[in-house]
Protein backbone atom coordinates (compact mmCIF):
# COMPACT_ATOMS: atom_id res chain seq x y z
CA UNK A 1 0.00 0.00 0.00
CA UNK A 2 1.27 3.26 -1.04
CA UNK A 3 0.70 6.72 0.51
CA UNK A 4 -1.47 7.54 -2.32
CA UNK A 5 -3.79 4.61 -1.39
CA UNK A 6 -4.80 5.70 1.87
CA UNK A 7 -7.80 8.04 1.65
CA UNK A 8 -7.33 10.98 4.02
CA UNK A 9 -9.06 9.17 7.16
CA UNK A 10 -6.59 6.37 7.04
CA UNK A 11 -8.83 4.06 5.18
CA UNK A 12 -8.72 2.56 1.96
CA UNK A 13 -9.89 2.74 -1.21
CA UNK A 14 -10.94 -1.32 -1.22
CA UNK A 15 -12.16 -1.09 2.61
CA UNK A 16 -14.54 2.11 1.57
CA UNK A 17 -15.98 -0.02 -1.29
CA UNK A 18 -16.39 -2.88 1.12
CA UNK A 19 -18.10 -0.48 3.53
CA UNK A 20 -20.45 0.67 1.06
CA UNK A 21 -21.53 -2.82 -0.25
CA UNK A 22 -22.54 -3.79 3.24
CA UNK A 23 -24.29 -0.20 3.52
CA UNK A 24 -26.08 -1.57 0.91
CA UNK A 25 -26.88 -4.96 1.44
CA UNK A 26 -28.14 -4.07 4.97
CA UNK A 27 -30.70 -1.00 2.78
CA UNK A 28 -31.54 -4.12 0.51
CA UNK A 29 -32.63 -5.94 3.32
CA UNK A 30 -34.50 -4.04 5.37
CA UNK A 31 -36.42 -3.13 1.67
CA UNK A 32 -36.81 -6.42 1.12
CA UNK A 33 -38.44 -6.57 4.53
CA UNK A 34 -40.65 -3.88 4.16
CA UNK A 35 -42.08 -4.05 0.58
CA UNK A 36 -45.06 -6.96 1.43
CA UNK A 37 -46.46 -4.84 3.82
CA UNK A 38 -46.01 -1.44 1.82
CA UNK A 39 -47.54 -3.60 -1.42
CA UNK A 40 -50.45 -4.48 1.16
CA UNK A 41 -51.06 -0.73 2.43
CA UNK A 42 -51.15 0.45 -1.23
CA UNK A 43 -53.62 -2.13 -2.39
CA UNK A 44 -56.05 -1.87 1.04
CA UNK A 45 -55.62 2.27 0.07
CA UNK A 46 -56.61 1.40 -3.53
CA UNK A 47 -59.73 -0.74 -2.68
CA UNK A 48 -61.22 1.45 -0.15
CA UNK A 49 -60.55 4.04 -2.94
CA UNK A 50 -62.44 2.43 -5.35
CA UNK A 51 -65.25 1.57 -3.56
CA UNK A 52 -65.74 5.25 -1.97
CA UNK A 53 -65.73 6.53 -5.67
CA UNK A 54 -68.15 3.26 -6.37
CA UNK A 55 -70.73 4.98 -4.23
CA UNK A 56 -70.15 8.24 -5.26
CA UNK A 57 -73.68 9.58 -7.23
CA UNK A 58 -72.98 9.84 -10.64
CA UNK A 59 -72.66 13.75 -10.40
CA UNK A 60 -70.06 13.88 -8.05
CA UNK A 61 -68.20 11.40 -10.12
CA UNK A 62 -68.53 13.54 -13.11
CA UNK A 63 -67.33 15.91 -11.01
CA UNK A 64 -63.81 14.45 -9.67
CA UNK A 65 -63.58 12.77 -12.93
CA UNK A 66 -63.18 16.26 -14.56
CA UNK A 67 -61.16 17.87 -12.23
CA UNK A 68 -58.33 15.00 -12.33
CA UNK A 69 -58.67 15.72 -16.05
CA UNK A 70 -57.93 18.83 -15.94
CA UNK A 71 -55.37 18.82 -13.50
CA UNK A 72 -53.48 16.22 -15.06
CA UNK A 73 -53.77 18.19 -18.39
CA UNK A 74 -52.74 21.21 -17.03
CA UNK A 75 -49.63 19.20 -15.76
CA UNK A 76 -49.01 17.62 -18.78
CA UNK A 77 -49.19 20.88 -20.69
CA UNK A 78 -46.47 22.77 -17.95
CA UNK A 79 -43.84 19.72 -17.99
CA UNK A 80 -44.56 18.29 -14.72
CA UNK A 81 -42.90 14.34 -14.47
CA UNK A 82 -45.37 11.60 -16.66
CA UNK A 83 -45.68 10.13 -12.86
CA UNK A 84 -47.49 13.12 -11.60
CA UNK A 85 -49.37 13.45 -14.50
CA UNK A 86 -50.41 9.49 -14.80
CA UNK A 87 -51.51 10.13 -10.58
CA UNK A 88 -53.63 12.36 -11.13
CA UNK A 89 -55.36 11.07 -14.23
CA UNK A 90 -55.50 7.95 -12.74
CA UNK A 91 -58.98 9.14 -11.07
CA UNK A 92 -60.72 9.71 -14.38
CA UNK A 93 -59.23 6.51 -16.05
CA UNK A 94 -60.96 4.78 -12.98
CA UNK A 95 -64.11 6.77 -12.91
CA UNK A 96 -64.72 6.23 -16.86
CA UNK A 97 -64.12 2.48 -16.30
CA UNK A 98 -66.71 2.30 -13.28
CA UNK A 99 -69.59 4.63 -15.47
CA UNK A 100 -68.80 2.55 -18.70
CA UNK A 101 -69.39 -0.49 -16.90
CA UNK A 102 -72.43 0.64 -15.11
CA UNK A 103 -74.20 1.67 -17.87
CA UNK A 104 -73.13 -1.54 -20.14
CA UNK A 105 -74.75 -3.77 -16.80
CA UNK A 106 -77.71 -1.49 -16.64
CA UNK A 107 -79.16 -1.66 -20.37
Amino acid sequence: MTKHDTITNGTTGNERVTGAIDVMRATADQVGDRLPRVVDTVRDGATEGARAIQELPDRDQRLVAAFSLGLGLGLSISGAPRLLVIATLAPALFIGTTMTTRRAGSS
